[in-house]
């Protein structure tokens, strides 16, 4: 782990200098992609949250980036912890109808 500062990097035809942290985690291609709003202006970048998507357009290719949703990123306790939750509400819900 760690900072790496003031690295030149280009995109397309843009050079930026950015700063990049270093994190020791488990490589995962669904995992959340997070850019500065610097970096999205300088692209031309658009957030679209709705429908989970990040076009960038960097003066030679036009991107689309595509995220993941969050129930798929839920673990099998996190899944178990919701349906144990939407039981109680159903079963609230039952008896206030009863």
């Amino acid at each position: 782990m760690g900072i790496l500062m003031s690295v030149l990097c280009q995109v397309g035809v843009t050079a930026l200098i950015a700063k990049f942290m270093i994190l020791d985690i488990p490589i995962d291609r669904d995992a959340p992609i997070v850019v500065g709003r610097g970096f999205l202006c300088t692209i031309g970048g658009i957030v679209n949250t709705p429908e989970r998507l990040i076009l960038t357009f960097d003066g030679f290719y036009h991107q689309t980036f595509r995220a993941a949703r969050y129930d798929v990123l839920r673990t099998a306790k996190s899944v178990a912890i919701a349906m144990t939750e939407k039981n109680i509400r159903l079963r609230e819900t039952s008896l206030e109808h009863r």
